[in-house]
């Protein structure tokens, strides 16, 4: 079983996001940002926690312009 087949084990039986991210950790010596991107991927958001990031900073930025922030 590799890192997201454990990953998506895990979450499907605790429909917990975080114990999945930790387990994943414990299981494969991961990082917290490769686990979390691994979840990132698993759910189809992003390809890479990079990309997510960015792309929340660009809406953030939009949303505070809006706003008059």
């Amino acid at each position: 079983m590799d890192a997201m087949q454990h990953f998506e084990q895990v979450l499907a039986s605790t429909r917990d996001p975080i114990s999945a991210i930790r387990a994943v950790r414990e299981s494969f010596g991961l990082s917290l940002s490769e686990a979390k991107e691994l979840w990132l991927q698993s759910t189809g958001t992003s390809d890479s926690l990079y990309a997510h990031q960015e792309k929340l900073a660009s809406l953030l930025e939009e949303a505070f312009r809006n706003r008059n922030i």
